[in-house]
């Protein structure tokens, strides 16, 4: 039996158990019907005193879940490349858990469409299985998709965790970067916005979708080290 069950049940436990108290301080308050009312004031401070325990029980009960619950939080980062083959840039943005618990069968997707058609200025098929990117074939359900196992807190693994960026998305962007550079058309140069979802399940089983928005902007391009700087940044929708 899981953790979260095993609470459950001694939860309905001890509801069951502090009901049947206050059904039966009820009985035994022998409040009549009639005017004239016999009243137990012991009896009474016992029944709020079982309300007042349960409803605190259950807070506490909360509170708890949500302490082991972890805290997913995404860095701030600027990255180097080389521009001389921007297909084999791989970008990557760190992910921490600052939270007390793991996070386990973590799901990144990217939804880049939009961004992709709008950086090459035509309607590309992403409904097909491949796409040619350069010199290269590259799977587009793999490519838009990452699984993480589990995530541990920072406290027991400071390293951070990498959520790949998809190569179709980096290579149209790297390449859109270089080709304005080298047309000196920088006012062109802007930044790019790409959502996607994180999708994680805590120790208890309980089901987290994150929504986020990754901005990448050009930071520099050194010609003369073939070196091109971007910054990325996440948000939270």
């Amino acid at each position: 039996m899981s953790n979260k069950k095993l609470e459950n049940s001694m939860l309905w436990i001890l509801c069951i158990v502090l009901l049947s108290s206050i059904f039966t301080i009820v009985f035994l308050l022998d409040l009549s019907i009639f005017p004239v009312i016999t009243f137990d004031f012991s009896a009474s401070a016992a029944l709020i005193t079982s309300v007042i325990t349960l409803f605190t029980l259950l807070e506490i009960r909360k509170q708890r879940i949500k302490t082991y619950e972890p805290s997913i939080v995404i860095k701030r980062e600027t990255h180097k490349y080389s521009f001389e083959n921007s297909f084999y840039n791989r970008v990557e943005i760190s992910l921490l858990n600052i939270g007390y618990g793991s996070a386990k069968n973590m799901h990144i997707k990217w939804k880049y469409e939009e961004v992709v058609n709008d950086i090459t200025d035509s309607a590309h098929d992403f409904n097909k299985t491949v796409m040619v990117v350069g010199e290269a074939v590259v799977h587009i359900e793999n490519d838009r998709k990452q699984h993480i196992d589990y995530i541990l807190p920072i406290s027991v693994d400071s390293e951070p965790y990498k959520i790949r960026i998809p190569l179709i998305l980096t290579y149209h962007i790297l390449n859109k970067y270089m080709e304005l550079y080298e047309k000196k058309d920088l006012n062109r140069i802007s930044d790019y916005k790409i959502p996607f979802s994180i999708v994680y399940y805590d120790i208890n089983d309980d089901k987290h979708v994150l929504m986020y928005t990754l901005k990448i902007s050009m930071s520099y391009i050194d010609k003369g080290s073939n070196i091109i700087g971007i910054d990325t940044s996440v948000s939270r929708e």
